[in-house]
């Protein structure tokens, strides 16, 4: 019963996330719709072990339908087990995994989990870590490469043998998040890093696998899922290495590539400190499946830096630009100077000239305002003759904009915050704000039952205020999706990012439980109308250990169950309306 419940959960989330994700090249006359990347790996039992590639000591074993994966040496950096050959430099992700302790071994060893750096020569590595030794401490960390702890947790899990574990791992842009569920225990412990830039030692990870650091130990894998709310369908994807990451840039906002969103909507950054091209090469599943309308790229130095050729740099960045204008979109080019009478400093003269010849019409010069004669300008140098500072940040963007090369330069229209919210059964209202020196002639109000297919509801046209609010009186069961397009009166249009209202079918609204003594606990719901609801405590095996029922009101409402003699655990409520046809199934923890 428990694998069929989750497995419900996990395939209507994949449905949700999966349904809104861009299927086909999108071309540049079509209006672009950013949706999150999703779910890119969901399992929750295996058939065989080809998913879990693994390196150095590591080994994993099929036991059922889970994975045992151990390692004999303690301590070693190389116990990677990669989850699957997908590379990827998505600064959005999320990575969830569950694991039974089914052994350990000597102080201070246990599983980690993150992004292992594809580049041979920069290891950028980023680990959560759990302690799962024999001292039962459970101590939380962020490791970087070399096992080198950036952050401890403020207070350690505790586990024991046989412990079943939810770790879940967040990376988003510069912070990583890490959190750890005791299933048995119930505690739960967390610990975060946030990247710096401004010259720390510490840099955002370049091309990584996603993968398990086994460090000793045996521990049985029984659920993994990694997703990304990296958008796709975007207006641009900046690619690069460092240098667009914003490596020394006063703030991540600061980077030039962070920037662009200011005046082209919807910006996505998918570069890493030290990517070549052939790194970028290496993650194509993930980088096509953005699908923007135009990629800007500013890699190449790291190929000249580490070894290639120009002759090898120039094949494979020709095959990068063919893979890319595969999907549709147009691909522009820039080139950085750098000082190569420093140390690390490369001479990008021949791959700029060779750009600027190869693609005349699609080179944005941004070298000629940062360049003295051959060299980067100093005011704009960090001081390794390779790094741009803020001020450098700022030339490129400037430079980029004057150009007027991606469409245009600085828009007219100014969106600063798009909302939707549900009112009642029948109604959604939407709010909207521009600023009032940067708005549109009119607005056109789109809705969709998909995400995909939109229809105009309304207009509306412009105040003084620049301040609009909108009330959709057909509201539609489910999820709604709302999107603006902006009119100008010069008849350019500008799209706003797609906003969903979730409307419940028959009324009722499941908004969370919480713990209002040690054996009692507190679900809370909403309802639309008065209405009768069975529900049902459910273990892990499937048995019911409670039910009842609750003759529910308009507006929020309360179950109270009380828990005691039950042992803790994993449960699930399970609450049906009466003479509605609703079923609804939510996890909890006792």
């Amino acid at each position: 019963m428990r694998s069929i419940i989750y497995s419900i959960l996990v395939i209507t989330s994949f449905f949700i996330l999966t349904s809104q994700a861009v299927c086909s090249p999108l071309k540049n006359s079509d209006i672009i719709s950013p949706t999150p990347n999703g779910i890119i790996y969901s399992k929750n039992s295996w058939s065989n072990v080809s998913d879990f590639i693994t390196n150095g000591n590591t080994t994993a074993v099929l036991s059922g339908g889970y994975v045992n994966i151990s390692s004999a040496t303690q301590d070693d950096w190389n116990n990677t087990i990669h989850i699957t050959g997908y590379r990827t430099k998505l600064e959005k992700w999320r990575f969830k995994l569950r694991f039974k302790i089914l052994a350990w071994s000597g102080n201070s060893y246990g599983l980690g989990f993150g992004l292992k750096s594809a580049n041979e020569y920069v290891q950028n590595d980023i680990m959560g870590f759990i302690q799962t030794s024999n001292t039962g401490n459970g101590g939380l960390y962020i490791v970087k490469s070399g096992r080198t702890i950036v952050a401890s947790g403020a207070a350690p899990l505790g586990v024991a043998l046989n412990d079943v574990i939810d770790l879940d791992g967040e990376f988003y842009d510069s912070v990583f998040h890490f959190t750890a569920h005791n299933i048995n225990s119930g505690n739960t412990a967390s610990v975060s890093f946030t990247f710096t830039s401004n010259g720390s030692t510490y840099v955002v990870p370049n091309t990584s696998n996603f993968s398990l650091m086994e460090l000793g130990g045996t521990h049985q894998v029984q659920n993994i899922e990694i997703s990304s709310e990296e958008l796709t369908g975007g207006n641009i994807v900046t690619i690069g290495d460092s240098k667009t990451i914003g490596y020394f840039s006063n703030t991540f906002s600061g980077r030039y590539a962070a920037q662009l969103n200011n005046v082209y909507p919807s910006a996505v950054i998918n570069a890493g400190g030290a990517d070549r091209v052939t790194h970028v090469l290496s993650r194509q599943e993930e980088i096509v499946k953005l699908a923007p309308n135009k990629y800007l790229l500013n890699i190449g130095s790291n190929d000249l830096r580490f070894g290639s050729t120009m002759t090898e740099l120039q094949y494979n960045y020709d095959s990068l630009v063919q893979l890319l204008l595969a999907t549709g979109a147009k691909v522009y080019h820039i080139v950085l100077p750098e000082d190569y009478t420093k140390a690390l400093g490369v001479n990008t003269v021949p791959l700029k000239d060779w750009i600027a010849a190869t693609y005349p019409a699609y080179y944005i010069n941004v070298w000629d305002s940062m360049a003295n004669g051959n060299l980067l300008k100093g005011i704009y140098d960090t001081g390794d003759g390779v790094h741009i500072n803020q001020a450098g940040n700022d030339k490129i963007y400037e430079a980029i904009v004057a150009s007027n090369k991606l469409g245009g330069g600085v828009l007219a229209v100014r969106l600063i915050a798009f909302t939707g919210r549900r009112v009642n059964r029948n109604k959604a209202q939407l709010n909207w704000k521009l600023d009032p020196f940067q708005q549109a002639d009119s607005y056109t109000i789109l809705r969709s039952p998909d995400g995909i297919q939109f229809k105009e509801i309304a207009r509306v046209g412009s105040n003084s205020s620049a301040v609009y609010t909108f009330d959709d009186n057909a509201l539609m069961p489910g999820t709604n999706y709302y999107k603006l397009i902006m009119i100008e009166n010069t008849g350019d249009t500008t799209e706003s990012k797609i906003v969903a209202v979730t409307n419940n079918q028959k009324g009722l609204e499941f908004t969370g439980w919480q713990r209002s003594a040690a054996d009692d606990l507190i679900f809370s719901m909403n309802s639309s109308d008065p209405l009768f609801v069975a529900w049902h405590i459910i273990d892990a095996s499937g048995r019911v250990v409670q039910r009842g029922g609750s003759q529910l009101h308009p507006g929020a409402n309360q179950v109270r169950v009380n828990m005691i003699g039950i042992s803790k655990g994993i449960y699930y409520f399970k609450l049906n309306g009466s003479g509605a046809g609703e079923q609804f199934v939510y996890p909890f923890t006792r």
